[in-house]
């Protein structure tokens, strides 16, 4: 005995528009189309944040070039936005009065960063310790490899 399984398939078929009176029936086959009309504005989003992303980077790399340094500096003010002085000095109060000890860094301006990317080819994002006063304090800048 045989069976005839044709009959209890899905109806996979969408009918078109109806043309002269007669519905015609065509196959519906999930394709590429499908899935790029179902996602476009994902797609579009996420192509929007990827080039927003380069364009920040970029601009920040350049903005950071683009700016005269000085060749030494003394505090953070002397160096532009985006810039630290690497100048550290530990002190403390002694019975006798203030006592600091030796300069640390190299008394130029550092840009700022997160990580490596942030410095360009050239350079590393390093996390040094700097001291002005009795707190020490963690910073990350760019330091030429």
């Amino acid at each position: 005995m045989e069976f005839d399984l044709s009959e209890h398939k899905p109806d996979r078929s969408r009918v078109k528009k109806e043309e002269h009176g007669i519905a015609k029936k065509i196959k519906y086959h999930p394709g590429t189309r499908d899935f790029v009309a179902k996602y476009t504005p994902v797609i579009f989003i996420a192509v929007l944040l990827i080039v927003g992303v380069i364009f920040i980077l970029e601009y920040n790399h350049w903005k950071k070039e683009s700016i005269k340094l000085p060749s030494i500096c003394f505090s953070d003010s002397d160096c532009g936005t985006g810039y630290l002085c690497y100048n550290s000095r530990e002190c403390s109060i002694t019975s006798e009065g203030p006592s600091c000890g030796e300069w640390v860094g190299d008394k130029k301006c550092h840009a700022t960063c997160m990580v490596d990317m942030d410095c360009g080819t050239d350079g590393t994002c390093e996390e040094v310790q700097m001291t002005n006063g009795a707190m020490p304090w963690m910073y990350k800048m760019c330091m030429k490899g």
